[in-house]
């Protein structure tokens, strides 16, 4: 089995403009519960990320309060990317040259999805346990 990138990707993807501020930020990522948001520009193109770690940078960082900070100060850029028929080790290898813990999927300037490690770590565990179970049940020849 060599699951790929679509397989595994959320496709709950939350925006956030790039002139917001990190309160904005903090507000979204609390109500809607995910673990990043897509910055995009005025004209919608994806532009970077801004993840919950960015946010308490920023807090630890910085003597400004959230609402003086735009999210442009903080999200990290260029927006990392990989194909959706790439194979989900393909993500992991980038993940890691990288040094990050998501990659966007794009298809023409719109973000149509997120893979993460915890994606992958979920999938990994998932196969492990249905793999174990396998091995339990009594054989029949």
């Amino acid at each position: 089995m060599n699951p790929l990138v679509s397989d595994l990707m959320e496709t709950d993807v939350v925006t956030i403009g790039a002139n917001q501020t990190l309160t904005d930020v903090g507000t979204k990522l609390y109500e809607t519960g995910v673990g990043s948001l897509i910055v995009h520009s005025d004209e919608a193109v994806p532009m970077g990320i801004i993840t919950p770690q960015d946010l308490l940078q920023a807090v630890a960082e910085s003597s400004r309060i959230l609402s003086e900070i735009v999210v442009t100060e903080y999200m990290s850029r260029p927006l990392l990317t990989i194909e959706q028929d790439r194979p989900v080790r393909s993500a992991v290898r980038r993940m890691n040259e990288e040094g990050v813990e998501q990659l966007a999927i794009v298809d023409e300037y719109e973000v149509i999805g997120i893979v993460s490690q915890k994606d992958v770590l979920t999938a990994y565990e998932s196969l492990i346990q249905a793999a174990h179970e396998t091995e339990r049940q009594p054989r029949t020849d």
